[in-house]
This record gives C-alpha cells, structure tokens and sequence, in this order.
C-alpha cells in the first residue's frame, strides 16, 4: 500500500516538475524575444538618429520616419506572433503532461483496484474453503460423539442387563439356600417329636399293663 501511494506521489509531481520545465524554458524564449526586439529597436533607433544628423533635410527625415516605423512595426509584429507561439505551445504541451498524468494515475489506479479485488475475492474463497471444512470437521466430530454416545449407551445397557441377570441369579440362588434350610429345620424339628410320642405310647402302655397286673392280684 506504501507503494502505491508513493507511485502515486511520483505521478503526481512527474507532471508539476513538467510544467516548471515547460515554463521556464517558456520564459527564457520570451526574455529572448524581448531582448531581440529592444535591441533592434534601439538599433532602428541609433540609425535613425545617425540619418537625420547626417541629412537635415524634410525629405530625408520623412524617409527615416517611414523607415523607422515600417522595421518598428515589422518588429512588434514578428515578436507578437512569436510571443503567441510559444505561448500556445506552452498551453498545448501543459495540457498534454496533465491528461497524460491524469491517465496513468487513472490506469494506475484502475489496476491497483483490479489487484485488490482480485486479493479480496482470493481471500474470501479461502475463508470460504476454511469454514466448509471447519464445518466438515464439526460434522465429523459430531458424527464421532454421537456414535461414541451410542456405543456407550449399548454397553451400558449390557453392563446392566449382565448385572441384572446376575443379581437375579444370585438372589435364586440365596432363596433356593433359604428354602433348603428352611427345609433341613422342618425335618429336623419332626424327629424329635416322632419319638416323644413314641415314648408316651410306651408309658402309657406300661402303665396299663401295671394296672392289669394290680387288679389280677386282687
């Protein structure tokens, strides 16, 4: 960018230094026009004075007057045009160095332009080819964390359905221990009672048998 505008300084001052050449070099044509015609003016002039001194006369000085008038004229004239001259050629050649001026920074602005947007439209389809695969990435890692969450989610409900299975099995398990020691308490809460009544059968019976043998001896 610095260099642009100091390209464009250059340019600019390219047609100032242009037209301080043109105009000096217009001036020192102009002086010299000036000086020509003064110094033949004063030329016309000695001679003059120099005809007029030498023949006195009404003729002569008459003469000399229209001699004198014709180169003065003659003079201013050709001085006038080449004053005009230059001068038109000074305009023509200023207005030359300005339009060419005005058209290089044109082009050179035009070009900078055309640069620039090109550097825009360069940076836009990067950051266009950046977001599509930041947002591919996004997707992807979407996609990855949804089916992490999912295989998650399946190993856990096995994790659990196992763990379910096997505290189920292992309250089977205790309960069929409890039924089977409930079980062994009944039969063995059984036997003893089976022979106490055998026992009181047996006393019952020697008592009678006492009983009977008490009334025979009677």
């Amino acid at each position: 960018m610095f260099g642009f505008f100091s390209e464009s300084l250059k340019s600019t001052t390219n047609p100032v230094q242009t037209l301080f050449a043109l105009n000096a070099k217009t001036f020192e044509t102009l002086a010299q026009q000036q000086t020509e015609l003064w110094t033949g003016m004063l030329s016309d002039g000695v001679k003059y004075v120099e005809q007029v001194s030498v023949q006195p006369e009404i003729k002569t000085i008459l003469a000399a007057n229209n001699e004198y008038a014709s180169s003065v004229r003659e003079r201013w004239v050709t001085t006038s045009r080449a004053t005009f001259e230059t001068l038109s050629a000074l305009r023509e050649q200023a207005t030359d160095s300005v339009e060419e001026a005005v058209e290089k920074t044109s082009e050179a602005a035009q070009a900078k332009t055309s640069e620039a947007n090109e550097s825009v439209s360069t940076s836009a389809k990067k950051v266009t080819k950046q977001a599509q695969s930041t947002a591919k990435a996004v997707s992807q890692s979407a996609k990855q964390a949804t089916q992490a969450t999912a295989d998650a989610s399946e190993k856990t409900a096995e994790a659990a359905e196992k763990a379910g299975e096997k505290t189920t099995q292992s309250v089977s398990k205790a309960a069929d221990k409890a039924t089977s020691a409930s079980q062994s308490t009944a039969s063995s809460a059984k036997k003893p009672a089976s022979g106490s009544r055998r026992n009181t059968a047996d006393t019952k019976s020697a008592t009678s048998g006492k009983a009977t043998s008490t009334k025979s001896t009677r």
